[in-house]
Formats: C-alpha cells, structure tokens, sequence
C-alpha cells in the first residue's frame, strides 16, 4: 500500500444502501510518482467498508505516472472516502464486462445484457434486463429527427471510452438518414452501464454538420423506443398534489400520457390534465387542474415495466416525455413545442435515463411527498437518478492543495475569511435562463451597446417594433434594452474555470451543476462543430447575439477552464474541444495575412499564451510548444 494512499480524500454529498453502492465519479489529482496506469485501487468508507474502485488516468506526468485519474465507485454512505493504491486485497463485488465478436460490443452485468451494433437497422441488438429480453427487434430503440432515424442507418462507429469491473462507457457515432438515404443529422450516442443496477445511461448528442446548409429546419428530435410487454399496457407517473389535502399519489392510466417541460408552468407538468384519471371537483382556491408531476415516466404491464428520465428536464426547455401502447419516447425537441432551426455547426447533449425496476419498487396508493433530498429519491426515481453521478462528491481541497493542482495551493483557503467567501458564493451564482441552448450562459447585456452602434450586431427581437438607430442629442437611448436579441457571454474570460477554481477550493458539491451546464454549454452550442467559413470551423465565435453570429479569434478562446472540468469529470468532450481551440489558434497564427493582423503586444497574443501554456502543461502535446516558446519569447523581450 502507498503511504501517500491515506492523505486522498473524496467528499461523497450521499450513498445508497444497495450492495453495490450509488455510483459515484469523480477526478482527483496524484503527486508524481504515487500511481501507474494499471495499478489496483479501492476506497475506505467513513464507516471503515472498503470498496471496490476503477481508475482511469486522464493525465500523466513527464516520468508516466498517473497526474489525473477519474475514480469510480459505488458509495454506501456519504462522507469521506480515502482512496488506496494497491491494497493488500481488493473487495469484490458483481462486475460488468464488455467483450467484442464481429462488429457486435456486448456488455455484460449482474443485472443487464446488451449488444451494441456497428451495422444493422439497430444500434442495441439485445437488452435483457434479469434474463428476460426486453426489445422485440434491433430498431425498437433509436434517435430520430422527423422522419430521419438510427433505423436507415447501414454502418456506426463504436467507441470505448471506458471499461472496468466497475463501469462500461461506450460511445456510438452515426448519421440520423431518411429511407432514402439523405442525412439530417450526425449523432453520438453515449452508453454506460454500471454493475449491480438495472439502469442505462444514454447520452443523446446531435449535431448539424451540413455542409452549404446555414441552418436547418427540424420538427422533432427523440429518443424512441418499443418494448416487448403484453398488449394491456399502462403509464405509471406521480401527481404530485392530489384532493382537497394535496396529497401525492401513483397514477396508472392505460391510454396516452404526456409529460411536458415548457414555458407556461415552473414544474413538470401532464399535458393534459385527463390523463390524470382525477375526478376530484376541487374548490377554486388549490387552482385546479393539479397537473404537477415529476420528470419521469414508466410503461409496463401486469409483469415489468421500463421508466424513461430526462436530465436537465426544465432547465433545457422544452422537452416532453411521453407513452402509448408499448412505446415510450423521451423528446429533446418536441414536436409541439414549433420548428427549431439549429444552425450550422450547432450541437446539443442531453442525457436520458433508463430503468427496469421490479414490481416491489413500483409504488401504489397515495401518500405524502417525500422529503428526502431530490438527489438521493426512493424507489422509481432512485434507479432513474443513479447513473446521474455528476456533483455527488469533490474531492478534498487540501488534497488538491496538496497535489499542487492547478495552482490551488495558492488560493484562500476555504472558510479563512467569511466577507471574502460570501462575496464569492454570490458571485458563482449565475443568472441562467431554463432554455434549450442558452441554459449554461448568462447575458452579457452588451446589447444595450451594441444595438445603437450596429445594427446588424444584434437583430432585433421577433415582433419588436421598429426603432430609429440614431437620437438627436439629449435624447434618451433606454428604449433600445429590451428590443434586441441579447448578447450572450460565450464563456467570455473563462467562468468555467472560475468555477471549477471555486469547486477545487471548496469541495462544494452544489458547484457541480453550474460548472457542468456551463462547460457542456461551450462545447456544445459555443463552439462551432462545422463551419463552411474556414475562420469559424471548429472555433468559438466571441460574444454574440445567438451565441455565434460574429468572428471567432484567439483572444476569445479560452482552454483552462475546460482542462480543469475534464480533469475534474473526465468528460471526453471537454478535451476535445479544449484541442480544437489549440489547434485554431496555431491556425490563425499560421496564415501569413492574419498573423500579421495578430502578432503584436495585444491580446490575441495574450490570452493565446495562456491557451497554449494550459494545453502543454495538461496534454503534453509537442505541437503546441514552439508556438507557445515563440509568443513568450517575444513577450519578455
């Protein structure tokens, strides 16, 4: 056992009772020397259990040793679990494989059974949950966009992104094709599996990667599934506030039910209040109909039954679950909801979960609202939270300090000085708007400029009236404010390493989700996946109205803050991009014209430095130094 094995500590916020524990991962930095990539790991609970643990090295040092490691386990209880490199004796507890045969990636667990395709009409070819198959055909299961779907599609990539006794996480890329072959839309689709639930992740990711097309017009984006059940079906979904006493209570409709996340109520709500088989003639003062539920719903039959989750389900609006027969859709753009036109070289991620409870977790009655936590719910909600591992721990900020990571040794340590500390727990609180693609950014409120100086820089909201661009003077401008379309911060400065500064620092777990949003969001709607522009292709434009209508440069790109959040998450998505921009930059500073524009004591130079310098220190790529000693070079001198 390593003696530096007793000072790494992870927070966990919660656990689960459950042998197998909740699943919980997170990164944490090494010192030099303390771990190589294929050493055994484990974790000692508060309450002395040791568990099992699996790590995968996200960064090295010089010498090969493990710098960053996402570790991953099942937490019984919360508090304080300490990390051990090779123990004496590993625990053991049910384990999940993941084995390759022909084009087929099959994944096998305690509990689940399921074979990814790389060809077919379907990417599952199998799930079987506790020995009974659960899908009729391959295409049961697949993303769709209108009438494009994974089912026309003839050949995907597989990706492993992670494998251990622990956890499996694949990663499916393809094309959403029409019958005739067209494409609408790139994919990725991330599956996980961790052993010991009957739960799928599945991170649904699209992309619009048309070249020539400005922006597309899309109608619905889903994911949707057929399963095999008996042909009397029914939708099991809670209403929150039931009778004159609001009560909540276990609805079991066995027509249609949808269940909405829009902009008319603050809750997810049934779209129809008849769907609520409630014939209760309330008085005037509860407000009926009582049409609040939770972000879940189930299909079964006298049997089993599978229940489908959306993350983010009001912060992302809109989106609408909903179920008819054997069918259960999880909608990431609902066809209610208008015509979407997702611009050009615009993506969006968003996790949906799924569960196979047995029938002794499937409630019935009526009964008051718990008042457990949301992040550690019972029953149903339980199983569809689990793989929902983002924010349940942090590591301990002394470790960080410790490590010497990301120059946390150096910043206040958490609670030494309370004005300061309040001062930073407002300002990491940010205002952001529950909306498809702007959740995770705040306004700028650059428009309030911008407007009067150009108007092309900010068009004018739709329905606003028509303004003239210049005052005499004296006149007032005010009424500029709330006409035009906000410009949106873009990630301007890097917040998101403030934040993940501030997470490090503190071991705030309730930082996690504001840290997630705004990295996911950068990634995903800031930075341009396509462009037919060569300076826009895979860059992030500057601050701008609708997030990507301006140029995009390098005193604009921002890495550390991204670096950090992979490092802290291991999410793959964060490295990439945070190479993209690497790349762009040595780019820009590569074509003769616009070095020349570039290269000067100014920002361009400035905040490039910074790019580069994070990406060397965390990647060790050799293609951005001479680049970085260049800019230096010519700095100090």
């Amino acid at each position: 056992m390593h003696e530096d094995s007793t000072g790494c500590v992870i927070n966990v916020a919660y656990g689960d009772t459950a042998a197998c524990g909740l699943p919980v991962s997170q990164g944490v930095p090494l010192p030099r020397g303390m771990m190589c990539p294929g050493d055994r790991l484990a974790v000692v609970a508060p309450g002395g259990e040791w568990r099992p643990a699996a790590g995968r090295p996200l960064a090295q040092w010089p010498d090969g040793s493990v710098r960053w490691l996402l570790v991953s386990f099942g937490a019984r209880e919360a508090g304080t679990h300490r990390l051990v490199v090779n123990p004496d004796t590993v625990p053991t507890q049910p384990e999940v494989r993941l084995t390759q045969v022909d084009g087929r990636w099959i994944i096998d667990s305690d509990r689940l059974h399921m074979v990814v395709c790389e060809a077919g009409p379907g990417i599952l070819g199998e799930l079987v949950c506790d020995g009974v198959p659960r899908l009729e055909h391959p295409g049961d299961l697949c993303l769709s966009v209108d009438d494009a779907s994974t089912r026309y599609e003839q050949k995907r990539t597989v990706q492993v992104i992670e494998s251990s006794p622990l956890r499996v996480r694949l990663r499916v890329s393809g094309q959403l094709v029409e019958a005739d072959g067209t494409c609408r839309l790139h994919y990725r689709l991330g599956i996980e599996i961790w052993a010991g639930w009957p739960a799928v992740r599945l991170d649904c990711h699209y992309f619009n990667l048309q070249r020539g097309v400005p922006s597309m017009t899309v109608r619905r984006i889903a994911l949707d599934s057929a399963w095999r059940l008996a042909a009397q079906t029914h939708r099991h979904f809670i209403q929150r506030a039931y009778g004159v006493f609001n009560v909540s209570r276990h609805v079991f409709n066995p027509g249609r039910v949808a269940i909405v996340a829009d902009f008319d109520r603050g809750a997810p709500s049934v779209e129809d209040p008849a769907m609520l088989l409630d014939d209760v003639d309330y008085p005037f003062y509860l407000n009926p109909p009582l049409v609040d539920t939770h972000d879940w719903l189930g299909v079964g039959d006298a049997d089993r039954s599978v229940y489908l989750r959306i993350q983010d389900f009001l912060a992302a609006r809109p989106n609408r679950l909903v179920s008819e027969g054997n069918r259960l859709s999880a909608e990431l753009w609902p066809a209610t909801a208008g015509t979407l036109d997702l611009p050009q070289g615009r993506s969006r991620c968003q996790a949906v979960f799924l569960a196979f409870p047995g029938s002794d977790m499937v409630g019935a009655g009526t009964a008051k609202l718990s008042n457990a936590p949301v992040q550690a719910p019972k029953g149903v909600a339980a199983l569809l939270a689990a793989l929902q591992h983002e924010g349940r721990a942090a590591v301990d900020p002394d470790w960080v300090a410790h490590c010497r990571a990301f120059r946390q040794e150096h910043a206040l340590p958490t609670g030494r000085h309370f004005r300061i500390e309040s001062n930073l727990r407002s300002l990491v609180r940010l205002d952001m708007p529950c909306t498809k693609f702007d959740v995770g950014d705040t306004d700028s409120h650059y428009n309030s400029s911008y407007a009067a100086i150009n108007a092309s820089k900010v068009p004018p909201l739709d329905g606003a009236p028509a303004v003239p661009r210049f005052f005499p003077q004296g006149r007032p401008t005010q009424t500029y404010l709330d006409l035009h379309e906000p410009v949106w911060t873009n990630n301007e400065y890097d917040v998101i390493h403030a934040l993940a500064a501030e997470l490090m620092r503190t071991g705030r777990c309730e930082l996690w989700n504001t840290l997630r949003l705004s990295a996911r969001h950068t990634i995903e709607v800031d930075f341009l996946h396509y462009s037919d522009h060569r300076w826009l292709h895979r860059a992030t434009p500057a601050h701008s109205a609708r997030h990507t209508t301006t140029g995009a440069y390098p005193s604009h790109f921002w890495t550390q803050g991204l670096l950090e959040y992979y490092c802290l998450s291991g999410d793959p998505d964060a490295l990439e991009i945070a190479l993209a921009l690497g790349d762009k930059t040595l780019e820009n500073f590569g074509d003769p014209e616009l070095r020349a524009i570039h290269w000067g004591f100014n920002r361009e130079i400035g905040w490039a430095v910074l790019l580069l310098a994070c990406l060397v220190d965390v990647t060790g790529e050799a293609r951005f130094r001479p680049l970085l000693d260049e800019m230096v070079d010519y700095l100090v001198g």
